[in-house]
C-alpha cells in the first residue's frame, strides 16, 4: 500500500510539474509557447498516459489533471476563434490545411505558401523514413518564428543556434523594400519611355504639318504668281486691243 501511495505521488507530482512548466513563468501569458510545448508533450504520448492515471481515482492527482485538461480546452478555443471555428483538429491535416489556405486566400501571403507547399512537394522521401531530419529542421525552423519574441529572445531551450527571426525578417523587409524600389523604377521608367515615344509622335505630326504649311505656301506663291502674270498678260491684251479699235477708228474716216 506505501509503494502504491509513492507511486500515486510521484506521478502528481509529475503532473504538477508539467502545469507549473506549461503555466508558469513564459507560458503564464504567452499563448503560443503553452499550446508549443503542450504540443510536444501531446506528441511524445502523454494522452493516453493521462487517461490511465484517472483510473488511480486520486482526487489530489485528479485535480492536476483537470487542471491540465482546462486549460487546453481554453487554448484550444483560443487559438480557434482565431480562424472563427469552435474546435481544431490538429491531428487532421486537412483541416488545418484548409484553415491556413482560407486564411490566407486573398492575402499577399498566399502565393508564399503555395511556394512552401510546392518546395514541400520536392523534399527527399523515402518510405522507411530515412530522410526525416529534413522535415524535422522544417519543423524546428517553424517553431522559432512563432517562438521568437521581438528581441530575439526565445523561451525554447532547444532553440536553433544562430537563428534570429527578428534579424532574417528585417532582411527580408529589406528586400522587399528593394524590390519595390526596383519595381516602382522599372514603372517610372516604362512611363518615361511612353512619354518620350508620345513626344516623337507629336513631333513627327508637327514636321507633317510644318511641311504640309510650307508645300501650301509653296502652292499659294505659285498661284500668287500665275495670277499676277495673267493679270500683266490681261493688261496687254486690253492695252493692244484699244490701240486696234483705235486704228480701226482712223481707217473708217
Amino acid at each position: 500500500m506505501g509503494r502504491y501511495r509513492d507511486e500515486v505521488n510521484l506521478k502528481t507530482a509529475i503532473m504538477s510539474f508539467i502545469n507549473a512548466v506549461l503555466n508558469a513563468g513564459t507560458g503564464e501569458e504567452n499563448l503560443e509557447f503553452r499550446l508549443h510545448l503542450r504540443y510536444e508533450f501531446l506528441m511524445l504520448g502523454i494522452q493516453p498516459v493521462i487517461d490511465k492515471l484517472r483510473g488511480h481515482e486520486n482526487a489530489t492527482l485528479d485535480r492536476h489533471l483537470d487542471f491540465f485538461e482546462m486549460v487546453r480546452n481554453e487554448d484550444d478555443l483560443e487559438l480557434a476563434k482565431r480562424f472563427d471555428v469552435v474546435h481544431i483538429d490538429t491531428k487532421s491535416a486537412s483541416q488545418m490545411f484548409e484553415l491556413i489556405k482560407k486564411r490566407l486566400k486573398h492575402t499577399d501571403a498566399y502565393p508564399y505558401l503555395l511556394s512552401f507547399l510546392h518546395h514541400c512537394l520536392q523534399m527527399p522521401y523515402k518510405r522507411n523514413g530515412g530522410n526525416f531530419q529534413q522535415w524535422q529542421l522544417l519543423d524546428r525552423i517553424l517553431q522559432q518564428i512563432v517562438l521568437q519574441d521581438e528581441r530575439g529572445d526565445d523561451p525554447d531551450i532547444a532553440a536553433l543556434e544562430n537563428f534570429n527571426v527578428k534579424n532574417i525578417i528585417k532582411m527580408l523587409v529589406n528586400e522587399n523594400e528593394v524590390k519595390q524600389w526596383r519595381d516602382q523604377a522599372e514603372k517610372f521608367r516604362k512611363e518615361h519611355t511612353e512619354l518620350m515615344s508620345r513626344l516623337e509622335k507629336k513631333e513627327r505630326e508637327c514636321d507633317i504639318k510644318t511641311q504640309e504649311k510650307d508645300e501650301m505656301m509653296k502652292t499659294l506663291n505659285k498661284m500668287k504668281d500665275k495670277l499676277q502674270k495673267e493679270a500683266l498678260e490681261l493688261r496687254q491684251t486690253r492695252d493692244q486691243m484699244t490701240d486696234l479699235v483705235a486704228q480701226l477708228n482712223e481707217f473708217s474716216v
